[in-house]
């Protein structure tokens, strides 16, 4: 299997190669198929990736440890679920991963097009091929998972034991399928930019696709904040690790771009500046991966294998030439109009690009500058946490003010009158619960700004929601139906509600946990107590035990709190022999207040146990704002009608979210009356002298 799934990957280079090739030569001027896709090609090259993987994912399923990477990452022991998420653990399977769903988008990009000689997908196609070259280059030059060894173990190494949890078999696919979608708005930018359409023909494909892109990292990264939480045992979900920021970064950059598009489709602005966004987004993804790869984080980073040079040398390439002609040709792409006031919907729109890409930067330069500092000195001078929060909190605060303020602003000059009509309820709402938070004596200035922050956001979504619901005089028995077809007739508006207020929920959550959190630490004899807010912690003993060839201690602790007693829980610590290492499985127990959170430290021959107890205020409202984001974002993403294709000329789109809006009613002529009936009460009024014929047509 080893030669055969080498040769498969050398086909794979050699055909998507000579697509790139084709692709070109035939946007050459005087080309007989000018702009003519190859479709062949394309296809060839995913049918061969798709035998990669799944000629890797037998061998894995199988224990053929005679392939390195199998007896790497999997062993007899491992149930199927593992097995199958092994092909993203290490370098080659993940990248081979992403090569495939890579070409599976080019697929579905070429195919879905009715026009193959639509010069915007034919520009496109290229791009996304040579991103496909690129990775089978890569593949086969450092990282090739099809290597052989010369004896095959009786037993493979394993995943480590931090990787069998839950969140492995989800983390990575979402991320790394986020990574590959998001080229596709970065192939059809460069389209429209290489083939010198100035006009809005890929801002629908566009926008569906990084919408796409968009909702597979926001899942990626929730469930990774969540898997960091239950599995590294340090009570948090977000250390500000440089990997970790990997993920976030193209997907800022991927919400200030669907933002800016609704801008650029319908006032015909932001065109240079969304090209700019999207050329970062996918550069940001790619530079990502080279931290991951480059030893940049300690807690992500696998084993350098000498990708460096070609991780540089392609973000040279796919940064320099893009930005290159995006500046020489930024006349030809001029805005049509200019923002009319900053109190309006594109004003807000604008400010929160420029915080999305703000927050960005210093996430960037807060990841990259630690790694720079240590190639220059040799030591090792990190950024932590604090400066991450300090920087970043007042301006994710700010983002989630706009979330607020954009939903129910127009998108024209507003009045004060016409402001304070529409943002009475929440600015009152909000005001209240500042009160509230005061007369209960919450100390934290910090939490009071976020949480009426967070609640002024809430507030004016659902007020707006709920204005639009009663529009017309409506019942409230009317609601739910009417709930239901506004849902149906305008998706991607609603679904945009939702995915506000699922940023509000979690907002909460992130700030009752991280302004409120108490720790408690103390070494146990058995039958001693730990005391903690108003819960008992008793360590009642610690056990033994055989897992397989691992070895755990399980600590046995009683809980109560106050009077009640909430039963009992089992932190434990596992000794992996294959990694030699220790792995912390803490206890946790939810509720929609808090979380009591256990973690097993240490112990001694004695019998006695050092153990860590954490009290974490409303980290569930985390995950259950993670689960309105999946909604909300499924809701905006799913066609509710036929979204155009790439190389279609563009309709006319709502202010919400692109859908193509409906023509303008045709105008009524006026009805002469039927013999022998009155003329109506109310004539029509005089045209006034010196207007047209038409008017009301017009109007």
């Amino acid at each position: 299997m080893s030669a055969f799934g080498t040769l498969i990957l050398f086909l794979a280079l050699g055909v998507s190669a000579f697509s790139v090739i084709l692709s070109v030569t035939r946007l050459l001027p005087g080309s007989k198929e000018r702009a003519a896709t190859p479709v062949t090609t394309v296809a060839l090259t995913a049918g061969l990736l798709t035998l990669s993987v799944l000629l890797l994912a037998i061998a894995l399923i199988t224990h053929n440890f005679q392939l390195e990477y199998v007896a790497s990452y999997t062993s007899t022991g491992m149930s199927l679920p593992y097995l199958i998420s092994a092909l993203w653990a290490g370098n080659g399977g993940s990248l081979l991963f992403w090569a495939w769903l890579l070409s599976i988008f080019a697929v579905v990009l070429v195919f879905r097009t009715k026009n193959r000689a639509s010069p915007l997908v034919a520009y496109a196609t290229p791009v996304m091929m040579f991103t496909v070259l690129f990775f089978a280059v890569l593949l086969l030059a450092t990282t090739n998972p099809f290597v052989g060894l010369a004896t095959a173990p009786a037993q493979g190494q394993g995943l480590n034991p931090q990787l069998q949890n839950p969140g492995m078999i989800f983390h990575p696919p979402f991320l790394l399928a986020g990574y590959a979608a998001i080229t596709v708005p970065f192939a059809l930018a460069l389209g429209a930019l290489f083939s010198r359409r100035s006009d809005n023909s890929w801002l629908a494909p566009a926008r569906r696709w990084a919408l796409f892109a968009w909702l597979l990292l926001g899942i990626g990264n929730l469930v990774g904040m969540w898997w960091a939480y239950v599995e590294l045992g340090w009570g948090g979900y977000w250390a500000w690790d440089p990997v970790e920021n990997a993920g976030l970064m193209p997907w800022l950059m991927a919400t200030a771009f669907i933002h800016s598009l609704m801008m650029q489709n319908r006032k015909g602005t932001f065109k240079v500046w969304n090209i700019a966004l999207i050329i970062a987004a996918f550069n940001l993804t790619i530079f990502g991966t080279f931290m991951t790869r480059g030893g940049f984080s300690p807690m992500h980073s696998w084993q350098d294998t000498g990708m460096a040079p070609y991780f540089l040398t392609f973000i040279a390439i796919t940064l320099f030439i893009p930005t290159w002609a995006l500046i020489s040709r930024r006349k030809e792409l001029k805005g049509k109009e200019e923002i009319e006031s900053v109190v309006s919907r594109e004003g807000t729109f604008f400010l929160n690009n420029l915080l999305l890409v703000a927050i960005t930067v210093v996430t960037l330069i807060g990841s990259v500058v630690p790694a720079i500092l240590k190639l220059a000195s040799g030591q090792e001078i990190g950024v932590n946490q604090t400066f991450f929060n300090m920087v970043n909190a007042p301006l994710l605060l700010a983002v989630i003010l706009l979330a607020g303020l954009c939903t129910i602003i127009g998108w024209r000059k507003m009045t004060g009158k016409e402001l304070a009509r529409r943002y009475l309820w929440p600015a009152a709402l909000t005001i209240i619960l500042g009160i509230i938070l005061a007369v209960l004596k919450v100390s934290s200035a910090a939490a009071i700004a976020g949480y009426m922050l967070s609640a002024f956001a809430l507030t004016a979504v659902v007020s707006q929601w709920l204005s639009e619901l009663g529009a017309g005089g409506k019942s409230l028995a009317a609601y739910p139906s009417r709930f239901w077809n506004l849902l149906r007739a305008n998706q991607p508006r609603y679904g945009a509600y939702i995915v506000h207020i699922a940023i509000a929920v979690i907002a909460i959550g992130i700030i009752g946990s991280s302004l409120f959190d108490v720790s408690k630490e103390a070494t146990l004899a058995k039958g001693e107590s730990l005391n903690i807010k108003d819960y008992g912690v008793r360590y009642d003993n610690v056990v033994y035990a055989q897992q397989g060839d691992d070895d755990v201690v399980r600590a046995t602790v009683s809980v109560t709190k106050g009077t009640e007693s909430l039963g009992v829980m089992y932190p434990e610590k596992l000794y992996s022999t294959s990694y030699d290492q220790w792995v912390s499985e803490v206890a946790i127990r939810s509720t929609l207040a808090e979380d009591l959170y256990i973690i097993l430290g240490d112990w001694g021959h004695d019998g006695t146990a050092t153990i860590k107890v954490l009290v974490n205020p409303l980290v569930d409202w985390i995950w259950i704002g993670g689960g309105l984001f999946m909604v909300g974002g499924v809701i905006a993403f799913w066609p509710g009608r036929q979204a155009p294709r790439a190389g279609e000329t563009d309709t006319p789109q709502t202010e919400a979210t692109g859908q193509p809006a409906k023509p303008p009613a045709p105008a009524t002529q006026p009805q002469k009356p039927a013999p022998g009936t009155r003329p109506p009460v109310n004539p029509p009024p005089r045209r006034m002298k010196g207007r047209k014929k038409g008017r009301n047509a017009k109007r």
